[in-house]
């Protein structure tokens, strides 16, 4: 039985010494893919989760959303973080995703003591220059409630789940911003444009990451 029994625990060791760290090996590469090429390009949608304690700590302030309920204005809304925290007109403001990834919602318009009110991309004021997916094309996000990139080249190589990262002032730049939906031509024909998807629903978002002096 002893023998048994050391058996086992020897066929074991060695299990784990020749077998282990491949494993070990694999689980890392899988669970250190980012979580946002998932949300972007995998059909994930973002879920309310707290913010990134590594943001919190490279100039970056944490807030929550206050309600609209139950009008759910998503052009405007006020977030929890004002003046006192640091956070300044045009400061950039992200939703969390995973450990330290972000997707780009808006910016800072008025700023008060203890809170600031953010237009998002669904505002029709909102414009930023943007590129598209691996061959970096220019375009311009234009706002709205349902975002659209205008601007586009005839020529230019872009496909609908390209990934849209921010390139203009007031940001900073690289940030994803939504993914390439439908394309068309332009009302004047001489530009294509194209629907903006983004992979989360501000009705249930819950905390947001402003990036202090980003609009500086």
């Amino acid at each position: 039985m002893k023998k048994w029994i050391l058996a086992v625990a020897l066929g074991g060791a060695a299990y784990i010494l020749l077998f282990e760290p491949v494993w070990g090996l694999r689980a890392n590469r899988f669970l250190s893919r980012p979580a946002l090429r998932n949300v972007l390009q995998g059909g994930d949608t973002v879920l309310p989760s707290a913010i990134p304690i590594e943001l919190t700590k490279n100039g970056y302030v944490g807030a929550s959303l206050f309600s609209s309920y139950p009008f759910g204005f998503k052009n405007e809304i006020l977030v929890s973080a004002g003046r006192a925290a640091g956070v300044g007109v045009g400061d950039a403001v992200f939703v969390p995703v995973g450990k330290s990834g972000k997707i780009l919602l808006g910016k800072i318009e008025k700023v008060f003591s203890e809170s600031a009110l953010m237009m998002t991309l669904f505002d029709s004021r909102f414009s930023l220059a943007v590129r598209v997916g691996s061959s970096s094309v220019d375009a311009l996000l234009t706002g709205g409630n349902d975002p659209i990139l205008t601007l586009i080249p005839k020529n230019a190589a872009i496909e609908k789940g390209s990934v849209i990262y921010s390139a203009g002032a007031g940001a900073p730049y690289g940030v994803p911003v939504g993914v390439v939906g439908e394309i068309r031509s332009s009302a004047n024909a001489l530009f294509n444009e194209a629907q903006v998807a983004v992979p989360y629903d501000t009705n249930i978002l819950r905390d947001v990451m402003i990036k202090k002096n980003a609009g500086d």
